[in-house]
């Protein structure tokens, strides 16, 4: 729960020990609720930046902006892909199979792309979610990926190339708005 820094009664009666949210915000929070959900006993676990933790990839929620969009969750999801193509073929799996009578193109994957696709898949979905609340939509837009091509296309231009709502929406405050305030009783 945020405290803001002021001098009612009701901010008087909250501990003194707090931890800053950032510097010069004037806004702290309860140093047990600034623990990180990994934290072990005492300890705390430090974040560096926009570093975020395993479990905060792994389930995104609420909303997220494009540019976490990409860095976070595409292309790192794109290069593991690459690299467990790469993997695979090395291994002796083809990438790609050419039918001879068709001329038909199959893509195929080894064990390490089964693999990579099945650990992303999670984070994939989740942050598709969170790209899509950005913009005011619901997680039923994913069943786009139901239609071939077409389905990627509107999904892909939503969540990589439109801008997010600008204000709050249903789904929570825009991201890296502050959060609302509340004051402990």
């Amino acid at each position: 729960m945020l405290v803001e820094s002021c001098t009612t009664p009701e901010a008087q009666a909250i501990p003194q020990e707090r931890r800053s949210i950032g510097r010069g915000s004037g806004v702290s929070i309860p140093r047990s609720t600034a623990r990180s959900a990994f934290s072990s006993g005492g300890s705390e676990r430090r974040r560096n930046g926009d570093g975020v933790t395993f479990r905060e990839w792994f389930v995104c929620r609420g909303r997220i902006s494009r540019r976490t969009w990409w860095l976070r969750y595409a292309l790192p999801i794109l290069g593991l892909s690459v690299l467990a193509a790469l993997a695979d073929a090395s291994l002796g799996y083809p990438l790609v199979t050419i039918a001879p009578d068709s001329g038909a193109v199959d893509y195929l994957s080894g064990p390490m792309s089964g693999l990579v696709s099945l650990l992303t898949l999670v984070p994939s979905i989740s942050s598709t979610v969170a790209r899509l609340h950005d913009r005011g939509h619901s997680a039923w837009w994913l069943l786009w990926f139901l239609l071939p091509l077409v389905g990627v296309i509107v999904l892909l231009v939503q969540n990589a190339f439109l801008r997010g709502d600008g204000g709050p929406n249903r789904y929570g405050p825009a991201p890296g708005a502050p959060a609302p305030l509340s004051f402990a009783g």
